[in-house]
């Protein structure tokens, strides 16, 4: 096998190969007679990989006509000195890579596992084939009476699959979940069953010896068939329920599992967590290329310095943002508890997304420009207080607007609800909203790129529209900054019913909102957004220190703060309630900002009392303490 060096954006026409390094049950670990052109080009050397991982994989290269391989085994420099705590230039290059692994899968157009457990007789090849079609049905009899049993051996049938070491590790749970919508799964089909190939006519490629399905379609029909199994509660017993609840941790897909208004982060922390891995740091960078974390912990650092792995999993996800409950109501206590369960308990664990926006808008929901301090997690943003609420019940169905509020990127029937809005806010400390939404009405001649901060402002008014012609109550809100008059500047609106009732004179509740957009160049950024409903305990500085109030959700439209914008957004910090701590580290003053490494940010500079050798996305003015909350 030669050598080719590629661009990967530009040319994704390879094949980005999952698979496990060690040997399964039902595979030999023999080397094949393959060899592999060094990295100087100048001679070959046999491959330590399987004979049967090349077999199949070429054989599969050649049905879909690609020519080219990326294989960890040989793309990444295996040659390293594998001492724990080294610093030299081979571990370091190493372990780089690794963290850039999920562009790999990412970027390839023909990523492809492949799993060893064989599919062995055609009734497996039907049982397999009724699941991928969703045959399997609580409410009929398929899955009751006498087709009780074929229920349970496509149930052990799944079980054994997933059983599969593909389905036992860490990296390979990377692989397929940053891959997405194209990794394809290989289970071998036995010579006996290949006849039989035929039932599974639609769901897989023709490959001699193989099926070849589409993993997110395997994972979807798992999913459902393990859900209408679960329907029939009088039939399980309890090792039929641990079998299930195993199956899904492996291969359950998120979309139908979870509610629709729920994180992935906490399910992704908790199957991550059932997860092996041969190095245990090695979850750092997994954790961060599932999540689309922009930046990353230098493992070599750490290692160097002896830190706790937990509690750098803890400071990553808390300088990428996520969000953890901090209420003095919140869940407590937390003794007892590991890394994940401590995430997973305390992460935000819902937030209403605008329609047909789901996916993308949760997982955008996290804090900005992070730095972690002694009293807690400091994020910018602005803090508005709440005001008067607006009935909109009892509004008669608007007129017609004004042609000059004709908007291509606003149906007429929001138009006219905005329209009518506006004119709600005609007196002095209504203007600026009136002023802005006539604004963002009639910014639709103007043709130009869609910036973020236009096209999320565009999406909040249209969730105000949509509550207004509902009949929702809206909250008025002015920023707590502002100098001069506080005009109200921002609508709010709940998916909760809101708990304060404020009189005409007296201004009760805060909501912390911030917004940025991701960054260019760097490959994992995303566009960031945050609305929550917080109480503001007081601070000894001039800096606010936020709670959250029981994780509400609003949406918001802030049609006036842009021209505040520079002058008005304020530095928060989001305390930790709770009464442990891990730790203090020292970092040095300077200038210990994050380095851009292919596309990521690497905090590599920092030097701690503890060996936490991260820092904020920022660079700081002074020396500071930073305690971190957890018990890891």
């Amino acid at each position: 096998m030669w050598r080719h060096r590629i661009d990967a954006t530009k040319q994704k026409d390879y094949i980005a190969l999952s698979y496990t390094w060690a040997a399964s049950e039902y595979e030999s670990d023999a080397p094949g007679c393959y060899e592999v052109q060094e990295r100087s080009g100048r001679a070959f050397y046999p491959s330590p990989v399987r004979a049967s991982i090349f077999d199949r994989i070429i054989r599969y290269m050649n049905t879909i006509d690609v020519g080219l391989l990326w294989i960890d085994r040989h793309c990444i420099d295996q040659d390293t000195c594998e001492k724990k705590r080294c610093t030299c230039g081979r571990c370091d290059r190493k372990a780089r890579a690794l963290q850039v692994m999920d562009l790999v899968y990412s970027k390839s157009s023909y990523p492809v596992a492949l799993l060893s457990r064989p599919v062995k007789s055609d009734e497996e090849l039907e049982l397999l084939a009724d699941i991928m079609r969703k045959r399997f049905k609580a409410g009929d009899k398929s899955m009751t009476g006498r087709m009780r049993t074929r229920a349970q051996n496509a149930l052990r049938l799944l079980e054994s699959i997933t059983n599969d070491l593909w389905w036992t590790r860490g990296w390979t749970f990377q692989e397929n979940y940053r891959a997405g919508p194209k990794m394809k799964l290989l289970m071998p089909l036995s010579p006996n069953a290949e006849e039989s190939k035929y039932l599974m006519d639609g769901l897989t490629s023709e490959i001699e010896g193989e099926l070849s399905i589409p993993s997110v379609e395997f994972m979807e029909a798992v999913t459902i068939f393990c859900e209408e199994y679960q329907k029939i509660k009088y039939h399980q017993n309890e090792v039929e329920k641990r079998v299930i609840d195993n199956i899904l941790s492996k291969a359950g897909k998120y979309t139908i599992l979870l509610d629709t208004d729920a994180f992935m982060f906490p399910a992704i922390i908790s199957d991550l967590s059932k997860r092996e891995l041969g190095k245990p740091w090695d979850m750092l960078a997994i954790l961060a290329n599932c999540c689309q974390y922009p930046n990353y912990l230098d493992t070599q650092k750490l290692l160097r310095n002896g830190a706790n792995r937990n509690l750098s999993i803890l400071a990553m996800c808390l300088i990428n943002g996520e969000i953890l409950n901090n209420s003095w109501s919140g869940p407590n206590p937390v003794s007892g508890m590991n890394v994940f369960e401590y995430l997973e308990k305390l992460c935000l664990t819902s937030f209403a997304a605008p329609p047909g926006r789901d996916l993308t808008f949760r997982k955008g929901c996290r804090f900005h420009s992070v730095s972690l301090h002694e009293a807690g997690i400091r994020t910018e943003g602005y803090l508005w207080e709440l005001g008067h609420l607006i009935d909109t019940s009892s509004w008669k169905p608007p007129r017609r607007a004004d042609p000059m509020f004709k908007n291509e990127r606003f149906s007429e029937e929001e138009i006219d609800q905005l329209a009518q809005l506006m004119n709600q806010f005609k007196c002095y400390w209504r203007r600026p909203l009136a002023d802005g939404i006539k604004r963002l009405l009639r910014s639709g001649y103007i043709r130009e790129d869609i910036t973020f901060a236009r096209s999320h402002m565009e999406a909040m008014a249209k969730e105000v529209a949509r509550a207004v012609a509902e009949g929702q109550e809206l909250r008025l809100g002015r920023l707590c900054t502002e100098r001069g008059p506080r005009r109200n500047t921002a609508i709010f609106l709940s998916n909760e019913k809101w708990t304060d009732r404020p009189s005409e004179k007296e201004y009760q509740g805060y909501v912390f909102t911030s917004s940025s957009e991701r960054e260019d160049g760097i490959e994992n950024d995303i566009d960031r957004h945050v609305c929550l409903d917080v109480s503001w305990k007081g601070s000894d500085d001039e800096i606010p220190q936020l709670y959250t109030r029981h994780m509400k959700t609003t949406f918001f439209l802030a049609v006036a703060a842009q021209a505040a914008l520079v002058f008005a957004n304020c530095r928060v910090e989001i305390l930790d309630g709770n009464s442990f701590q891990l730790g203090t580290a020292c970092i040095p003053k300077g200038d210990q900002g994050p380095v851009a490494v292919n596309g990521r940010n690497y905090f590599v500079t920092a030097t701690t009392s503890c060996g936490l050798g991260f820092l904020g996305t920022q660079t700081h003015p002074s020396d500071w303490q930073l305690k971190l909350l957890g018990n890891c």
